[in-house]
């Protein structure tokens, strides 16, 4: 039931977590929004880039592609501190 982490061997993974494939990337990643909390809480985006991702994405993103989002998005807007996550 837990998925499997792919070859980099970063994609967060646990009991219960849901196999997922990236919409950008490709890699296989864990998970856990049907669960109690998932890793993507953790990673900080404006309101407004949560929402482009949203339209954007049918699904969740990998742990490396949600960073580099995070990272263009705080860069571009450094006054957001807001925190939504897409695909939830």
């Amino acid at each position: 039931m837990a998925a499997n982490p792919d070859s980099s061997g970063t994609s967060p993974a646990g009991a219960g977590a849901e196999g997922k494939t990236c919409p950008v990337c490709g890699a296989s990643f864990g998970c856990m929004a049907a669960q109690q909390s998932c890793w993507c809480e953790d990673v900080k985006l404006g309101a407004e880039k949560a929402a482009d991702l949203r339209a954007q994405f049918s699904g969740c993103l990998c742990p490396r592609c949600l960073a580099l989002a995070a990272e263009r998005g705080t860069n571009r807007k450094s006054g957001e501190n807001s925190s939504g996550n897409p695909g939830s």
